[in-house]
């Protein structure tokens, strides 16, 4: 919200990997409705919708509804996605989330760059990072 999407999606990715490890659906569901927001706010509006159809499903699957205080950047995000993508296209994008396995929906959510292989303390990028600063 503070203009920087960057920053916001790393951290959401970083919450998305936790979320997932410790099993808290319900933070797993704010974390997928914060990277809608970064991607509505981005011009992604398929991949806004895609997820605010996976986490609607999460959230339907547990019995959580989304934060009232959640609700404003929810129905932006929605409203620009619509206009972006027109009712049709919006629907299908948001089907193609509701359908998709929980594991699908995190690694098409979280950037390949901050997905930490199993046994990897360092992102992707950041062993790109290291390699690049010290070839050795």
């Amino acid at each position: 919200m503070r203009g920087d999407q960057v920053l916001a999606t790393r951290l959401l990715d970083e919450s998305v990997t936790i979320a997932r490890k410790t099993g808290s659906n319900g933070r797993l569901a704010e974390c997928l409705e914060g990277l809608a927001v970064v991607a509505g706010l981005e011009g992604r509006f398929e991949r806004a919708a895609r997820l605010l159809g996976a986490a609607a499903r999460l959230r339907e699957s547990i019995g959580a509804p989304a934060h009232p205080v959640d609700r404003a950047d929810h129905e932006r995000t929605v409203a620009a996605s619509l206009a972006g993508l027109g009712q049709s296209a919006y629907d299908a994008a948001w089907r193609a989330g509701l359908s998709m396995s929980l594991d699908d929906v995190i690694s098409s959510a979280v950037a390949p760059e901050t997905r930490r292989e199993e046994g990897s303390l360092l992102t992707r990028r950041e062993r790109e990072v290291a390699v690049q600063r010290h070839p050795d």
